[in-house]
């Protein structure tokens, strides 16, 4: 389930112009992959990134982009995948699933009627 999705990056510069067809996201992966020319966020998205939905965790995004003058911008996201909880279950803060509990204060605690 998604909660909250990350828009992206948008780039422009004080001078009229829009960077974004220039920004990458992951550019070093991709050249690290053997990608001469690697497309652009716009083209591609998160191609690069190695984010699986399947598996749960924290996946780095870094997005760069060039104004074509020697100047350069960077940014760094988190996305986090939390794994998929089954009918009864809770999903904790700590991303577990858990049966019969409470998540309190990111903490889990039996709630199961005794």
């Amino acid at each position: 389930m998604i909660q909250s999705c990350d828009q992206g990056v948008r780039a422009t510069l004080y001078t009229p112009g829009d960077l974004n067809d220039q920004v990458y996201a992951c550019f070093d992966n991709a050249k690290v992959a053997g990608i001469a020319s690697p497309g652009t966020y716009a083209a591609v998205g998160l191609i690069y990134c190695g984010i699986n939905t399947a598996i749960p965790g924290s996946y780095l995004i870094t997005y760069i982009v060039n104004s074509g003058g020697g100047s350069s911008a960077m940014t760094n996201r988190t996305v986090t995948v939390l794994s998929a909880c089954e009918a009864g279950q809770r999903q904790c803060s700590d991303g577990t699933c858990q049966e019969h509990l409470e998540c309190k204060f990111g903490k889990c605690r039996d709630s199961a009627p005794l």
